[in-house]
């Protein structure tokens, strides 16, 4: 761990009665231990969890989660007082922002999307609802049978799949175990009862550059990937399926679905507590993939992007700016707006879109100040107040009237997904509702490859006309040197002299640096995996099931937050609970583990015994956890057929960033996170590009052990409170039966 890791976690201890204790660089920061200062008995160590940085951050892990803070939000509305009377107003000035709040509309221009008390339903329509229902149950069983069986086939075939083509694996088998809850306990025991023979009759499932003269090395490590890589998705899979709620339709949805309808289609006007309310539904992965090529150009002009490339490019760099805006959000509203200076001012206005040339200091702090309130107090994502820029709407434009116009020209696809995750955090699952998104996840599937396709073609027909033309002009060349010799006249012979260099060498003032695709990364796995073999440890894979074993533990423990919640609201367990194809998938997931467990540690008793032969193959100080740069290099180099010099230099270059300490040593956890956030991507980056996104993952980092600590300390104060709650009614109640006995 840096120095500045130690820095930033003293200074997000600092007045909470927390010490840590100095760094040690052969722990990773998941090990942090801290000590709770008061207590009576000296201090207690608490324990907080790994960060995951391939996931957004202060993005809710699993739907469980998502369905917890839904709960907390409103439980937190319910028992905040009523608003008292509005402050006066302003006088008007062209200085002052537009502010959120502006005049009420009229009753007879809102839209009728106020809450209202559904009318009673008969017994007849609730039976068609019921049919309905379950039609769509069979039609989506069906549906995801085929795009799963076609997606199993190219992945046991070798090929990879985009990140759209994996998160719909995941949906589909996800949606299958719902309506199927007994299908988890047939086909995962099936799955891994017939592992090596998927193994035999596919090779190439999971290709890599892993080399190891031992046969039984090979064969044991390729297992034990495969049960890692069905661990994962299953895992993952666990993750995506929602609660288990009463009724099949959501309240909350069917208004989105009337705000969203007539604000597109008839232009009336919304109050701003609507738009509010409903901006924050949107999220930003599910705009912008939503999101056509001209959107996403006029994005990427207003946050200073290149619009060249793909448009999975496009959205990968677009996110990738949005999780730095998220992150810096963050610390300017820890460090206060007021402590910025006139040129951070500038470049954090002009970083979020914004005026912030030719207009004063209080302006830039006055809209930036609104900035942080929509982001981060209303929840208002930062994708809608981009699209709003983007549109170039007048700059005296409410937010409100702003937010209303970019919600209307979102696409209809945005509007679905968003009603079906406002349905799955309810436990309220619309079949119909997942039957249009995945057919609208098929279509931009298809539209992916059919592009990929062209742009396969076009790269290859460039290829071969620039074959084409370096041939002929080699042959224009030739031709030249012949007709020049056959006209050039006999020369005598001159008196040898000998021709002396004086001329200084000429060096390159800079390095040559390439970019870097996404299979470029992913061959960094293969030199970590023959550098393991080397080492004689599995150095990723425990990387990989370490991570495995805490994304098991958080989604313990949001259950255990919404038993938590649900018995702070009064409510019973029964409204919103776990379905049983999520118990028997947690089951399952868990065993596995334990079966991954057994197979690492028996690699690593191999390890102990080869010890003292390998005593001399790798710096013995090092940890198991880091590897050195230069070596992983050499290894990178080792296993390539043709190894590009200049690429592997702007890898060295890039692997430098990670190293915090500058001692020629990172740590595995970062090359995984790395991995993990492009290997599903076919995305082209430079050596700046590679080195933003390695300092976005460290700052996210420190964000999140941030709130992990915070997190810590309110569970720890509502413990207590609870604990002396009950100490409280005990001793009452001790009182009470005193005075009766009296």
């Amino acid at each position: 761990m840096s120095a500045r890791w130690v820095a930033v976690c003293r200074a997000g201890a600092a007045g909470r009665g927390l010490l840590l204790y100095p760094a040690v660089r052969r722990r990773r920061p998941a090990d942090l231990v801290l000590l709770l200062a008061p207590t009576s008995s000296g201090y207690r160590p608490l324990h907080l969890g790994r960060p995951r940085l391939d996931k957004e951050l202060h993005r809710p892990s699993s739907k469980v989660e998502e369905s917890v803070e839904s709960l907390r939000s409103q439980l937190k509305d319910s028992s905040e007082p009523p608003p008292g009377p509005p402050p006066p107003r302003e006088p008007p000035s062209q200085e002052r922002v537009p502010s959120v709040i502006v005049q009420e509309p009229t009753p007879e221009k809102r839209l009728a999307v106020e809450p209202k008390e559904p009318p009673r339903r008969t017994l007849w329509i609730r039976f068609v609802d019921e049919v309905k229902h379950y039609y769509h149950g069979f039609k989506l069983l069906f549906i995801n049978i085929n795009i799963s069986r076609r997606l199993i086939w190219r992945v046991l075939n070798g090929e990879s799949l985009s990140r759209r083509e994996n998160r719909q694996l995941v949906r589909t088998v996800g949606d299958l175990f719902r309506v199927l809850p007994f299908s988890v306990f047939i086909i995962i025991p099936f799955m891994e009862l017939l592992l090596p023979v998927f193994i035999k009759l596919f090779p190439n499932m999971l290709p890599s550059t892993f080399q190891t003269a031992n046969a039984e090395d090979a064969k044991m490590k390729q297992v034990l990937k495969v049960k890692l890589e069905t661990a994962k998705f299953l895992q993952k899979t666990l993750d995506s399926m929602a609660l288990k709620g009463k009724g099949h339709y959501s309240d909350s949805a069917r208004e989105f679905a009337d705000f969203f309808k007539e604000i597109r289609t008839s232009g009336e006007q919304a109050s701003n507590e609507q738009i509010l309310k409903f901006s924050k539904l949107f999220e930003d992965e599910v705009t912008l993939d939503s999101l056509d090529r001209p959107q996403l150009a006029a994005l990427c002009r207003v946050l200073e992007v290149p619009p060249f490339g793909t448009n999975n490019f496009l959205r990968f760099l677009i996110q990738m700016k949005l999780r730095g805006l998220k992150a810096d959000d963050r610390i300017i509203q820890r460090e206060s707006v007021d402590t910025l200076t006139v040129e951070e001012l500038q470049a954090a206005c002009r970083a979020r879109g914004m005026r912030a040339y030719g207009v004063s200091e209080q302006r830039l702090r006055s809209q930036l100040s609104q900035w942080l309130d929509l982001s981060l107090n209303e929840k208002v994502p930062p994708s809608l107040l981009l699209l709003s820029r983007a549109l170039y709407l007048p700059e005296n434009l409410p937010t409100s009237d702003q937010l209303k116009v970019t919600i209307s020209r979102l696409p209809d696809a945005v509007g679905t997904a968003t009603r079906a995750a406002i349905g799955d955090r309810e436990g309220r699952v619309d079949f119909k509702t997942r039957v249009d998104v995945v057919k609208d996840e098929e279509r931009k599937i298809l539209e992916e490859r059919a592009e990929a396709r062209a742009l396969a073609e076009a790269a290859a027909q460039e290829r071969l006309q620039a074959e084409q033309a370096a041939q002929e002009r080699l042959q224009a060349e030739a031709a030249a040197a012949a007709a020049a010799a056959d006209t050039a006249e006999p020369v005598r012979d001159a008196p040898s002299t000998t021709l002396v260099d004086r001329a200084a060498p000429v060096v390159d003032s800079a390095p040559a640096e390439s970019e870097l695709t996404s299979k470029d990364v992913s061959e960094l796995e293969g030199a970590l995996e023959t550098l393991a073999a080397t080492r004689r440890r599995p150095l990723l894979e425990q990387e990989e099931l370490e991570d495995i074993k805490e994304e098991m533990a958080d989604y313990q423990e949001d259950l255990q937050d919404l038993r938590d919640i649900m018995h702070k609201a009064g409510k019973d367990m029964t409204d919103l609970k776990e379905t049983r194809a999520a118990r028997g998938l947690q089951y399952s997931v868990n065993r596995m583990i334990r079966s991954l467990d057994k197979m690492v540690d028996k690699l690593q008793a191999k390890e102990k015994k080869l010890q003292v032969a390998q005593a001399n193959s790798f710096d013995a100080k090092r940890s198991d956890e880091e590897v050195g740069i230069q070596e992983l290099i050499q290894t990178l180099q080792h296993i390539q057929s043709v190894p590009d010099k200049t690429k592997l230099n702007t890898m060295a270059h890039v692997l430098s960033k990670m190293d915090d300490n500058q001692d020629g040593s990172i740590r595995v956890e970062d090359v995984y996170d790395v991995l993990e956030l492009m290997g599903q991507e076919n995305l082209k980056l430079s050596s700046k590009q590679m080195e933003e996104i390695i300092e976005l993952l460290d700052r996210e980092k420190v964000l999140d052990l941030e709130r992990r600590i915070e997190k810590a300390l309110q569970k720890e104060a509502e413990d207590i409170a609870a604990a002396a709650a009950a100490e409280a009614a005990a001793a009452l109640e001790k009182e009470k039966q005193e005075e009766q006995k009296q």
